[in-house]
This record gives structure tokens, sequence and C-alpha cells, in this order.
């Protein structure tokens, strides 16, 4: 594991997809200045993990581009042999170091970005999406329907929060910006609802050679854990 600023933190491995099901299981935690990350492989079927004999390599990349430092602002971006996977697209909140990293922006073109996969629709989880919409991204956005149906409140919100910051600026004259933009606008994040696409409890989903499953947390109202699996070439 190394790091390249306080914000990131990055971990990459080798894997093999057996000629049977092979799981990529990601895991991670943040906790204050503390980083754990790590990618295994669990057998569900199949000859044992070192039988290579007709297997693929493959090369994935885990970054951590929120949540690092602090607990808020979660952003996990998976690189499957150059296919970019964004796992949750938070806002950082709290003190003024965090909030001021929302507009850091990404190392990575937010048009690169394939897809997202969000576990559920608390802000510092979700309320980044419509500045991915704003700067390129187009991609679906994977989550279940109470996760949608939620994350329609809060983004909006967040799109009027953002506006109303701003006119506070322009009103009260303390930005030091001569013409004070928001983060993002509600027109944002109208674009960016149209991009969700609802997903079941315990059903795989093919992302286009990823297969994904949702597995209920028990978090909030349509909270889940995501299982991400490579499917076999």
């Amino acid at each position: 594991i190394g790091t390249t600023d306080d914000r990131i933190c990055h971990v990459t491995c080798s894997f093999w997809v057996q000629p049977k099901e092979e799981a990529v299981v990601i895991h991670g935690s943040e906790h204050s200045n503390h980083r754990r990350c790590s990618i295994s492989s669990a057998r569900t079927g199949g000859p044992p993990c070192d039988d290579r004999s007709m297997s693929t390599p493959h090369t994935a990349t885990l970054a951590f581009l929120g949540a690092a430092g602090t607990v808020t602002g979660s952003k996990y971006l998976l690189n499957l042999d150059g296919r970019r996977i964004l796992v949750d697209a938070g806002l950082y909140q709290g003190e003024k170091q965090w909030r001021m990293q929302n507009w850091a922006g990404l190392p990575v073109d937010p048009a690169s970005i394939t897809d997202v996969i969000l576990t559920h629709a608390h802000t510092d989880h979700s309320a980044y999406l419509p500045a991915l919409v704003k700067h390129g991204f187009r991609g679906p956005i994977w989550c279940t329907e109470a996760t949608i149906r939620l994350a329609e409140i809060v983004l909006r919100d967040s799109g009027r929060l953002q506006e109303q910051s701003t006119r506070d600026a322009v009103a009260g004259g303390y930005s030091k910006h001569e013409n004070p933009q928001s983060l993002y606008t509600s027109a944002d994040v109208e674009a960016t609802l149209p991009l969700f696409r609802p997903v079941g409890f315990d059903e795989d989903v093919d992302l286009g050679g990823v297969l994904a499953r949702w597995v209920r947390a028990g978090h909030i109202l349509g909270s889940a854990s995501v299982w991400l699996q490579l499917e076999e070439e």
C-alpha cells in the first residue's frame, strides 16, 4: 500500500480467473488516520486457487479517493484491466479542510469512469454524483430501488443548498472569489437522476465482464454491501 497524498491510498495485485467461478472480494475500511485495504479471491467451486493451468491474468488497482484521514467523502476507484468503476461518490463534510477537498477534483477524468456503484444514499456516499456529471461522467449509476428514491431527495436538497450557499456568499460579500460558483447546481442534479439504474438484492448484475451483487447491509433503507466478480473469458 502506498500513499500519493493525504486523500488517496492505492493497492495493486494480480489475480486469475479460473475455469469455474472465482470471486474477487474487495474489503476496505477507513478510521481517522488509519488505512486498511485488501483484495482477495474467494473460491466458490472448481480447482484449487493455485491451479493456473487454464487461467487468464488480470490486474486490479483499488484507489481510496475519499474517506482517507476522515470518514466522509467515500469514493473507491476500482481499475480492472483499464476499466474504471467508482464505488460510491460522496461529499466531504465537517471541517473546512475536508470540505475544500470537494473542489479538488479527482485524479482521473470523470468521463473515463464507466460505471458508478452506489452502496447507499447518505450524503457522504452519494452527493458528489452531480459534480461527476458536471465534469463529464455519463455512465450508469447502479444501486437498489430504495437508494434511488432516497438519492433523489438527498441530491435535490444538496443542489439547493449548494446554490443557496453561493447566493449567501455573494450577498454577504465574504467569498474571496470575485464570481463565486456552486460546486454543482440543481440542473446538474436533474442531469444525474436519469443515469440511475435499479438493481435487486441478491441478484447478479452483468456490468459487461464484471458481475455485481448487492447484499443487504441493514444500515439505512436500500443500503447494501456489493460483491464484485470477474466473468470467465
